[in-house]
C-alpha cells in the first residue's frame, strides 16, 4: 500500500487513492445505517 502511494509517478496510485476514499466513505455510510438501525430497534 505505502509503495503505491509514494510512487506518485504511476497513474494507478491516483486510482488507488480514489478507491481508498470511496471505501472510507462507503464504510462510514454503512456504520451510519447500522447505528440508525440499532436506534430504531431500541424504540
Amino acid at each position: 500500500m505505502l509503495k503505491v502511494l509514494t510512487n506518485s509517478e504511476t497513474p494507478t496510485s491516483l486510482g488507488t487513492l480514489i478507491n481508498k476514499n470511496n471505501l472510507l466513505f462507503l464504510s462510514l455510510l454503512y456504520m451510519k445505517t447500522l447505528l440508525a438501525r440499532e436506534r430504531e430497534e431500541k424504540r
